[in-house]
C-alpha cells in the first residue's frame, strides 16, 4: 500500500490553483476547511491523528479529512469505524437511536433531520443547533472577508454579497438564485452544498468551489442537449420513439482553480451539481481540467495497453463523457421534468441498465453525431476511446462496464486479439445497437435480462488491470 502511495503522489502533478483565484477567496477556503473538518471527523480529529505513525497514512489522513479512504472505502485506522459526517451528531449514537427519539418526538423531526443543523445530546435525548450558532466565529469571519469582496465579474460580487449574509442565517435561496445568473468569466460557489451524512442522510456539508467558465464547451453541450428529442425517435424500441425525452438539467463546463471542504476531497469528481437549494434550476458543471488529466493519468494509458490501434484524444473522450450524461434523459423518460414513467425495478439493477443505456446511446448515435458536427469525424477512434473506459471502469469491477464488454463479444462487436489487444469489428455498431435495445427493454419490462447477468471478464486480464483497479485521482489543493 505505501509504495503504491508514494508512486500515486510522484505519478500526479498537484493542480495550480494560485493564478486568477483571489486571495479573499483563499482565506475563506480556509475557513471552510476548519468547519469541513468538524463535520468529515469530529471531535476526535487528533485523537485518531496521533495513532497514525506511517507518513503515508497521515498524508491520506490530511487529504480525507479523516481515518477513511474514500477511493478505496477502508479504514485509514485498524479498528476504527469512522464515517464522513460523523461530527453533526453525538459520538456514538446510532441512527436507529435517532429514528427510535424522533418517534416519541414528531414535534423535533424537522428541526433533528434538518440539512442546515448537528445534533446534540440533551439529557436523555436529542436537540438540534444551527449550523450558523454552531460555526459562527468562522461564519463571522467569512462574512466579513466576502462582505469586502470584488473580484471584477459584478455578477459574482452580487452573488459573495449575498452569501455572505446568508451564512449567518441558514438560508441560501436568494444567494443561489443569483448565482444561478453567472454564465461567463470566473465563477464561485460556497456554503453546504452536498450532503454528508452517515445516519439519516441528510446534513450538508460545507464547500467551496473557484472556477472559471469554458462557453465554448457549454455551448457544445447546449447544442448536444438540444438533440434528444430527435435521438428519442431514433431508439431502436419502437414503444419509446413516440414518447417524450427528458429535460437535460442545465450545463456548464468550467476549469477548477481552486477547491475547499467537501468539493476538495478525493476522488475528485468529474462534476458536481449545483445549487441545493433549487434543484429544479441546478447545472451540472464539468471540471474539464481535473477530466483531462483523470484521462492522461489513467484512461489513455489503459488504452496505449488494451485497444488495438490506440489514439489518444482527450477532447474525443471528454465528449463521450458529456454525451453519455445527457443520454440518460433518453428511453423511459416521458414528463418534460424527465419524471420515470416506471417504478426502478430495484435500485442496483436499475443503476447497472443506466449506465448501459447511457454508454450504448452516446457511441451508437456518434455517427449521427459526426455528420451534424457534434464530434469528430474520426467516429472509429471515439469507439476506441470509448472502450479503453470501458476498460478502466471493469477494472474497477463496475457491473455496467463489465457487462458491456462482455455482451460486445458475445455478439461480434470487438474481439481479444492473440496480443492481448481488443480490436474492434466489422459488427461493433450492430451489437451496440443490440445493446441498447436490451437494456431498454429491461427498463421497460422491470425484469431481468441477460445485461444484468454478467459478474466478471470472459478472458484472463484481470491482473494486467490490476494496477489500475485502485487507482482513482487525488488532487492537492494549495491554500497556504
Amino acid at each position: 500500500m505505501g509504495k503504491f502511495i508514494l508512486l500515486l503522489f510522484m505519478a500526479l502533478i498537484p493542480l495550480k490553483v494560485s493564478n486568477g483565484v483571489p486571495e479573499s477567496l483563499k482565506e475563506v477556503g480556509k475557513l471552510i476547511n476548519k468547519i469541513y473538518w468538524e463535520q468529515s471527523c469530529g471531535s476526535r480529529c487528533s485523537e485518531y491523528l496521533s495513532e497514525i505513525e506511517a507518513e503515508e497514512t497521515r498524508m491520506l489522513f490530511q487529504l480525507n479529512f479523516g481515518p477513511f479512504n474514500r477511493v478505496t472505502g477502508e479504514p485509514l485506522i485498524e479498528g476504527i469505524k469512522a464515517f464522513p459526517g460523523q461530527g453533526n451528531y453525538p459520538e456514538g449514537v446510532t441512527g436507529k437511536e435517532l429514528i427510535a427519539f424522533l418517534e416519541k418526538h414528531p414535534e423535533l423531526e424537522d428541526e433533528i433531520k434538518s440539512p442546515y443543523m448537528v445534533v446534540v445530546r440533551d439529557n436523555d435525548g436529542f436537540r438540534a443547533i444551527p449550523y450558523s450558532e454552531k460555526f459562527s466565529l468562522l461564519l463571522k469571519q467569512m462574512n466579513k472577508i466576502l462582505s469586502s469582496t470584488h473580484t471584477g465579474n459584478e455578477s459574482l460580487d452580487k452573488y459573495l454579497h449575498a452569501r455572505a449574509n446568508e451564512l449567518l442565517i441558514d438560508k441560501y435561496e436568494e444567494g443561489d438564485n443569483l448565482w444561478l445568473k453567472i454564465n461567463k468569466g470566473l465563477s464561485a460557489y460556497i456554503g453546504p452544498c452536498i450532503v454528508e451524512d452517515p445516519l439519516l442522510g441528510t446534513k450538508m456539508a460545507y464547500g467551496e468551489v473557484v472556477f472559471t467558465i469554458d462557453t465554448e464547451w457549454t455551448e457544445w453541450g447546449k447544442r448536444v442537449s438540444a438533440f434528444l428529442p430527435e435521438i428519442q425517435r431514433r431508439l431502436p424500441v419502437q414503444e419509446l420513439q413516440s414518447t417524450r425525452a427528458g429535460k437535460y438539467p442545465g450545463l456548464q463546463v468550467a476549469d477548477l482553480k481552486f477547491a475547499a471542504g467537501v468539493l476538495r476531497v478525493p476522488p475528485v469528481a468529474n462534476f458536481v451539481i449545483l445549487p441545493p437549494e433549487i434543484p429544479e434550476l441546478s447545472k451540472k458543471i464539468f471540471f474539464k481540467n481535473i477530466m483531462f488529466q483523470k484521462y492522461e493519468k489513467t484512461i489513455s494509458k489503459v488504452g496505449e495497453k488494451f485497444i488495438h490501434g490506440w489514439k489518444t484524444d482527450k477532447k474525443g473522450w471528454f465528449s463521450f463523457v458529456i454525451i453519455h450524461d445527457i443520454f440518460h434523459y433518453i428511453g423511459t423518460f416521458k414528463t418534460p421534468g424527465g419524471g420515470i414513467t416506471r417504478e426502478k425495478p430495484g435500485k442496483k439493477r436499475y443503476f447497472i441498465l443506466e449506465e448501459i443505456k447511457a454508454d450504448a446511446s452516446a457511441v451508437y448515435f456518434a455517427g449521427l453525431l459526426s455528420r451534424r458536427g457534434m464530434i469528430s469525424k474520426d467516429v472509429d477512434n471515439f469507439w476506441k476511446n470509448y472502450l479503453a473506459h470501458l476498460v478502466y471502469y471493469a477494472a474497477r469491477r463496475e457491473r455496467a462496464a463489465i457487462s458491456e464488454i462482455n455482451y460486445l463479444l458475445l455478439e461480434g462487436g470487438i474481439r481479444l486479439r492473440n496480443d492481448g489487444k481488443i480490436e474492434i469489428l466489422e459488427d461493433f455498431r450492430k451489437a451496440l445497437g443490440s445493446m441498447l435495445k436490451k437494456s431498454l427493454e429491461a427498463q421497460i419490462s422491470g425484469g431481468k435480462n441477460e445485461l444484468l447477468g454478467y459478474q466478471k471478464l470472459p478472458f484472463g486480464f484481470e491482473e494486467t488491470l490490476k494496477e489500475y483497479s485502485d487507482f482513482d485521482f487525488y488532487m492537492e489543493n494549495d491554500i497556504k
